[in-house]
C-alpha cells in the first residue's frame, strides 16, 4: 500500500468531505510537494485520525454522564470544550389569533403582472 496520499486521495481516506479536511485535517497535517500534487503521509492521518477518534470518545462519554445524572437528554444542554454543542428546540408559536379563511399573499400578483408587462412594452434602447 502507499504511504502518500494526495488532496482528494486523503480525503476520501479518513471519510470526511473537503470543508471540514479543509478547516480539520488539513492546518494539523505537513505535506510534501511532488511535482504538481501535493502529499500527505498516511502514517500522519492515522494518528490524527486516532486523536479525533479519542476526542469524540471523551465528549460520548461526558455526554452519556450528563444524561445519567439528569435522566433526559433532550432537556440537557451539552457542550464540548467551551461551546455549544446542541440545545433542545423550543416550539415555534405566534401570538396572532388566526382565523378561517383562505391564505393572504404577501404582495398582489396582479400588480406584479401589471409592472412587469409594462417594463417587457418599452422599446429596447441600445
Amino acid at each position: 500500500m502507499r504511504r502518500g496520499f494526495t488532496y482528494d486521495e486523503a480525503m476520501e481516506y479518513v471519510g470526511v468531505k473537503r470543508r471540514n479536511f479543509d478547516e480539520k485535517w488539513k492546518p494539523r497535517l505537513r505535506s510534501m510537494k511532488q511535482g504538481t500534487s501535493t502529499l500527505y503521509d498516511k502514517r500522519e492521518l492515522d494518528l490524527l485520525f486516532d486523536e479525533f477518534m479519542s476526542n469524540d470518545a471523551t465528549v460520548a462519554t461526558s455526554d452519556e454522564e450528563a444524561t445519567q445524572k439528569d435522566g433526559n437528554l433532550s432537556e440537557s444542554i451539552l457542550t464540548s470544550k467551551g461551546k455549544q454543542k446542541w440545545q433542545a428546540k423550543q416550539p415555534v408559536y405566534s401570538r396572532t389569533k388566526m382565523e378561517p379563511g383562505p391564505s393572504t399573499k404577501s404582495f398582489e400578483g396582479s400588480a406584479f403582472a401589471s409592472a412587469a408587462s409594462k417594463v417587457l412594452k418599452r422599446p429596447m434602447t441600445g
